[in-house]
């Protein structure tokens, strides 16, 4: 995350490194103390000057790499209802298996019933859009190429009168069940 900060021109300055010390260790720090009091007070804590105030840099920029992104961040009242719902919200599902088999058995409608219910239901089938008749051919790829002897040299002759956005690979088709 530090070298994103640093990519996005959000690295920690110097100065900002060395006003974090100060809050840190309240006053007594170089100059006030002198730097050789302030090294001796960060490596008897931390281990070493250099790692410390590396780690603090990249502290600095996370800090301002976080506010950058949280920034642009808008959540509305209604998000956020939203959300406290859908994670607050539990309920009970009731279910009943139904086998379609035997829902057949029990239901047997008559060729009368049927129309019946067709008439009374007529608005409900009727197509209000356009309808088309399409027909398809279906050719079995394996007999075509049979009884189709192609050569090399022509297959190479047919490609190159091509132009060179039709020599893109790929074929492109359609399977309808």
């Amino acid at each position: 995350m530090p070298q994103e900060a640093t990519r996005l021109g959000l690295g920690a300055s110097d100065a900002e490194v060395a006003d974090k010390i100060r809050k840190q260790f309240f006053g007594c720090v170089w100059p006030v103390c002198g730097i050789d009091r302030y090294k001796e007070s960060i490596t008897a804590r931390y281990g070493d000057v250099e790692r410390f105030e590396r780690d603090l840099r990249d502290e600095i920029a996370q800090e301002k790499l976080k506010a950058f992104v949280s920034a642009s961040v808008k959540v509305s009242d209604e998000e956020v209802q939203g959300d406290y719902q859908r994670k607050n919200t539990s309920f009970d599902v009731s279910y009943v298996v139904v086998s379609p088999d035997k829902l057949a058995e029990k239901i047997q409608p008559s060729d009368e019933e049927l129309r019946s219910y067709y008439d009374s239901h007529k608005t409900e089938y009727r197509y209000l859009e356009p309808q088309k008749k399409v027909r398809y051919l279906y050719i079995d790829q394996e007999k075509a190429g049979a009884k189709l002897q192609i050569s090399d040299k022509d297959l190479h002759d047919e490609y190159d009168k091509l132009s060179p956005e039709h020599r893109q690979a790929g074929v492109r088709s359609s399977r309808f069940f």
